[in-house]
């Protein structure tokens, strides 16, 4: 997802990597290029899980092997955009010794780079809803919705209100983007102490997120007391806050500052042998805690996700897992890279934000005004996923195309201009 990138072109042709233990300038990478299929995959990831429900092919089996098999694959997609995020955006400082520079500039540059495309898409709901609603009963956004919504704080104010509706009860994915603005909001308060103790403050991410989800299981009449929504709506909405993620963009910042400090202390050779010895471990740990997700679907019915990431030790173990198997592929051999590193992951990976925004929305109007198959079979998928993912990839190319770069542009350009903008406060901004 472009929004979690947290880069722009600069520094992308700059590079993402470090010099290594030899000193080489030759000897780094010119920039992380497998980030791009990380991010690509777990886009994909997503929209298809969105799609198999939406073609009626997880009620269809529902309870079988099929069903253990797809979530296994495509399970907890998004908490590879949460590593990839935290990963990005604290690497620059890491290499900077530290140093995270002035607070304002980076938050305005992660506005730039967030708010528009998320803008645009509220308006673009308003504007369809008014036109044409996806069902004859529905109720226009309120005052309060469109508040919480365009504030960013969707996910936090659902959790109080049942009734609320994440996207105006058409774009509920965007819950995500309260997770994001989040981490935003909490970086540059951590960044410099992160960067001088990695794994104590690993672990106490991974404690505020068991601390959090054992909560939520142990105690749930904590969140019930400030919601008016059911127990399993209150349950299923807290698994998902902040808190809960915590463990996730840890990994992330301290993956940064080992890649780092790895490259400094051997050469590309000795990481790229210590990556292959290590990566048939990492693999069947992967493979297996992916498995455990996907074995949910046999004991919980329906939406099983929020369900699955309850469970404390998988959610942890599935994140250390993945975000180990995210090392290795970065850390090894070129060969092990390319098929994430091209230019065709690089091009989703750039219109992956706008296309996460959208989705949705087209899945919802395609539901509500066309006669797609839903009967569960391969040629009602593929018919879904030939209508969605190429109308969500022109919509983002021509969102990113037109609005989004020159607003963004724009907006930096003007905090360029500001006095308040100190270079330090710049080099936050290009993070």
């Amino acid at each position: 997802m472009r929004f979690l990138h947290a880069t722009d072109d600069n520094q992308r042709r700059k590079g993402a990597s470090g010099r290594t233990g030899s000193g080489a300038a030759g000897d780094a990478p010119a920039r992380i290029g497998a980030l791009d299929g990380f991010r690509a995959l777990a886009l994909l990831g997503v929209v298809t899980v969105h799609l198999l429900g939406a073609s009626g092919v997880f009620t269809r089996f529902e309870g079988t092997g099929t069903d253990v098999a797809i979530w296994t694959v495509f399970g907890n997609s998004i908490d590879v955009f949460f590593i990839i995020s935290a990963f990005v955006l604290f690497l620059p400082v890491v290499r900077r010794g530290g140093a995270f520079g002035a607070k304002r500039p980076f938050w305005v540059g992660r506005a730039a780079r967030l708010l528009p495309a998320f803008w645009l898409v509220l308006a673009i709901i308003v504007l369809l809803t008014a036109v044409k609603p996806p069902s004859p009963g529905y109720a226009s956004p309120s005052l309060v919705e469109l508040i919480a919504n365009g504030a960013t704080m969707q996910l936090p104010v659902q959790l109080l209100d049942q009734g609320f509706r994440i996207g105006f009860g058409i774009n509920g994915p965007l819950w995500i983007i309260s997770i994001v603005v989040t981490f935003y909001l909490v970086l540059p308060f951590i960044a410099r102490s992160w960067n001088r103790h990695p794994w104590l403050w690993l672990a106490a991410s991974a404690a505020l997120t068991i601390a959090w989800k054992q909560t939520i299981d142990w105690a749930p009449g904590v969140f019930e007391a400030v919601s008016n929504g059911t127990p399993q709506f209150v349950r299923e909405i807290a698994v998902d806050q902040f808190p809960a993620w915590a463990f996730s963009f840890g990994l992330g910042m301290t993956g940064a500052w080992a890649f780092v400090r790895a490259r400094e202390r051997w050469s590309t050779a000795e990481l790229r042998r210590g990556a292959m010895i290590a990566a048939p471990f990492v693999l069947l740990a992967y493979l297996f805690t992916c498995w455990q997700f996907g074995r949910y679907s046999l004991t919980v019915p329906g939406n099983m996700t929020p369900e699955a990431r309850m469970d404390t030790v998988l959610g942890l173990g599935q994140s250390t897992a993945r975000a180990a198997a995210m090392g290795v592929i970065v850390l090894g051999p070129l060969w092990l890279q390319r098929p994430f590193g091209n230019r065709v992951t690089r091009k989703v990976s750039d219109l992956s934000y706008g296309v996460y925004l959208i989705h949705w929305v087209i899945v919802i109007y395609a539901v509500s005004y066309l006669d797609l198959p839903r009967d569960g079979t391969l040629p009602a998928f593929a018919a879904w996923m030939g209508l969605v993912l190429p109308l969500a990839l022109v919509y983002s190319a021509i969102s990113r195309r037109w609005f989004e770069v020159p607003a963004r542009r724009w907006i930096e350009r003007r905090l360029r201009r500001s006095p308040a903008a100190g270079s330090a406060g710049g080099a936050a901004v290009r993070t």
